[in-house]
């Protein structure tokens, strides 16, 4: 099977997760292309959307776990250890930074590879040109139970629900907000006290066997994933503020 990742780097969770399956299927990977970095929160613009961003990441994941992520992004900076480009290198697999992936120049490119499946975490969506290239066809790691939560950061709304519900979901990416169908999917049984980056840490850990099990199901010949039945469901945004504070009253009560 020929694998093309295209990801985003972020130190804290997404690179552990890509580095995990090309040490896993190094022979597999015959691309990584990475599309920027990939930012926390709500994109931020104005210093005081920035400043108003960083207490809602303080809030969201609290002080030891922003303070962690802090830590990390500062040491990756510096030493640049669990970079998903460095894992790449380690395995003599081409690599490369990319701008807009739908752009003409990346797609023919990718064409070159003939990939049988593209692995993509990015937050960006991709078009129908793209999607067409591999195979079989272009995966994603979404941290909810699908068609629960689409969108973005599920595992909070997982998480903050009362009662709480944790899972992952590897889907098909088509042209809409993880709506494709679905090649496997978990639940998990976790404490909900434990704080959203702890939450988040669990779940992308456990990502990792499902993506590997996702890879060898779709190889396998007359495959048939399982619909997503995402019509009439919601495409979840970023957590405001004022959700935010709603959701540490909400876990105050649960650790009482």
């Amino acid at each position: 099977m020929k694998i093309v990742i295209l990801a985003q780097e972020e130190p804290v969770y997404f690179s552990p997760f890509f580095r995990a399956i090309i040490e896993a299927r190094p022979k597999d990977v015959v691309m990584v292309a990475i599309v920027g970095k990939r930012g926390a929160g709500s994109h931020p613009k104005t210093f005081s959307e920035k400043l108003k961003n960083l207490y809602a990441l303080w809030r969201l994941f609290e002080p030891a776990g922003f303070l962690g992520h802090l830590w990390i992004r500062l040491s990756q900076k510096v030493f640049d250890t669990r970079s998903i480009q460095g894992a790449a290198k380690a395995q003599n697999i081409d690599s490369q930074h990319i701008g807009d992936p739908n752009a003409p120049a990346f797609l023919d490119r990718l064409r070159t590879y003939a990939p049988d499946v593209v692995i993509n975490q990015t937050e960006l969506l991709l078009k129908k040109e793209l999607l067409s290239i591999p195979k079989i066809g272009v995966l994603n790691r979404h941290a909810s139970l699908l068609p629960k939560f689409r969108g973005r950061l599920g595992s909070f709304w997982g998480h903050a629900q009362e009662p709480p519900e944790y899972g992952v979901t590897i889907h098909f990416v088509n042209e809409e907000i993880d709506a494709g169908p679905i090649v496997v999917q978990k639940q998990f049984d976790l404490d909900p006290r434990l704080s959203f980056a702890k939450i988040l840490k669990t779940l992308f850990q456990k990502s990792v066997p499902l993506m590997l099990e996702a890879l060898d199901k779709v190889a396998q010949p007359g495959f048939s994933p399982l619909p997503n039945h995402y019509q009439g469901t919601m495409a979840y945004r970023f957590p405001t503020l004022n959700q935010i504070q709603d959701y540490r009253k909400m876990m105050a009560k649960r650790r009482e």
